[in-house]
């Protein structure tokens, strides 16, 4: 922490400002990147889980811990390996092209359900300690204008905080719900 005065007051208005009674931090950043970076370390932190599972396609950031979060190698990931490790993967709500070739809403979120499955086969829930849920994957596809917003299906993310909360992670996710 910067112990500059107006990083102080700055941060004690933020706290008064912001809804509810109850303690608040500030913690200021420069990049979204770095915000990721230490959600991803004070989620590991509190919940004393390394496991992080974000989804396929997403694009975090050009650090070592976001490039191993983001998906898409080309032109992200090429040539920078060894990445970051526990982290895992699952498919994503894109109803235009879905990763189980279904149609909403008669799929009934299988995508979601998805997750179950991870849980049961790739890595437990006792060691999730964060569900990284942002709905902005961008960069997802050559046609998909940079930073884009795919909508997601009414109740996904429900139901994936469902299945999170259920394991006792913590999950984060984007204003746009």
């Amino acid at each position: 922490m910067t112990p500059y005065e107006s990083y102080i007051a700055l941060a004690e208005k933020l706290n008064s400002l912001a809804p509810g009674k109850f303690a608040k931090k500030t913690f200021f950043v420069n990049t979204g990147a770095e915000a990721v970076e230490n959600a991803v370390k004070i989620a590991r932190s509190y919940t004393k889980r390394p496991a992080v599972i974000c989804f396929e396609d997403a694009f975090h950031g050009r650090t070592l811990l976001t490039l191993s979060l983001t998906s898409k190698t080309n032109p992200y990931k090429a040539g920078f390996a060894p990445f970051a490790s526990d982290i895992y993967r699952i498919p994503y709500a894109y109803c235009y092209r879905c990763s189980y070739g279904l149609t909403y809403p008669s799929c009934s979120t299988a995508c979601a359900h998805h997750l179950e499955d991870t849980f049961k086969r790739v890595v437990s829930p006792d060691s999730v300690g964060r569900c990284d849920c942002g709905t902005r994957p961008g960069r997802r596809r050559i046609h998909r204008p940079a930073e884009g917003v795919l909508p997601h299906p009414q109740g996904y993310l429900q139901e994936v905080r469902h299945r999170v909360h259920r394991g006792r992670g913590a999950i984060r996710h984007r204003p746009h719900w």
